[in-house]
């Protein structure tokens, strides 16, 4: 494996994978900000076998997987390859698209050692009508002094291998940006919305209301909030866990939709996906 220093080297694989003119199939859209602090981090390496590409993206517990590669023949080849060399690290692979071309992809890595983690489906929003007019005492955009407290109740709250869990740093650029809104009362963290704003897209990163602090408007004064602040976009977007039917309902009641959009979550380590109260 090759680290990488720079977001043009990211650049150049892809388009030695796109030069063999065979075909393009990826689950890698880096993002220049976030993926820019993954290499300032010397977290992300690269690995090239014949027509595909693998980034790897190191965490604590696990290793993210992205690949870049011409048909899925080529894939499986480098897939093949590739299990004999990291037989001891747990990867985990987003692999995103629409029914039923996805499972082509997902086959080709259950044949070489992948396990079915879990599915996030994709839900979206074009209206920007606001219920909540009112501003929440306690409804403010948060600094820096609370990351360390965001980044606990993610890793409390939320799974790690599902919902890709942002490091402090990523959350310290939410905060700096004004992406993130907290509501709290007598200095304690209610809950919180993290977003983006992407051109005419707004991005929904994380909605979380503590489960001691529900049934009081907590959740829809924040996602109001963040309505108000997405203002100008054409919509929103949202993943969510595809058998949270909770969570569905709730993002319905504001609006979103499902869209023939999914996320399969693998890992090659057998292991079982367990459903948080997020």
């Amino acid at each position: 494996m090759d680290k990488l220093f720079t977001f043009n080297e990211i650049r150049q694989a892809m388009k030695v994978v796109k030069d063999f003119k065979n075909g393009f199939l990826t689950n890698f859209f880096p993002e220049v900000d976030k993926t820019n602090g993954w290499i300032e981090q010397g977290k992300l390496y690269k690995l090239e076998e014949e027509e595909t590409v693998f980034f790897f993206r190191n965490n604590n517990e696990f290793t993210y997987l992205f690949y870049a590669t011409t048909t899925l023949e080529a894939l499986n080849k480098a897939l093949n390859k590739l299990k004999t060399m990291t037989d001891e690290t747990q990867l985990v692979v987003d692999i995103i698209g629409k029914e039923p071309e996805i499972q082509a992809i997902t086959g080709v890595f259950k044949e070489n050692g992948f396990y079915h983690y879990t599915v996030l489906n994709r839900m979206s929003r074009e209206s920007l009508t606001v219920d909540d007019i009112n501003i929440a005492k306690g409804l403010k955009l948060s600094d820096t002094s609370c990351a360390p407290i965001i980044f606990n109740i993610l890793n409390q709250y939320f799974d790690p291998i599902a919902e890709q869990l942002p490091t402090i740093e990523e959350i310290n650029r939410w905060i700096n940006s004004n992406h993130l809104i907290i509501l709290e009362e007598d200095n304690i963290i209610l809950g919180f919305v993290i977003f983006d704003l992407i051109g005419i897209t707004s991005y929904l990163r994380y909605w979380f209301v503590h489960p001691e602090h529900r049934n009081r408007k907590v959740g829809s004064h924040l996602l109001n909030e963040y309505f108000k602040r997405s203002t100008g976009t054409k919509r929103q977007l949202f993943w969510v866990i595809k058998t949270n039917e909770n969570a569905i309902k709730r993002y319905m009641h504001y609006g979103f939709f499902s869209e023939n959009l999914y996320d399969y979550v693998l890992t090659n380590k057998n292991i079982q996906y367990e459903a948080t109260n997020n």
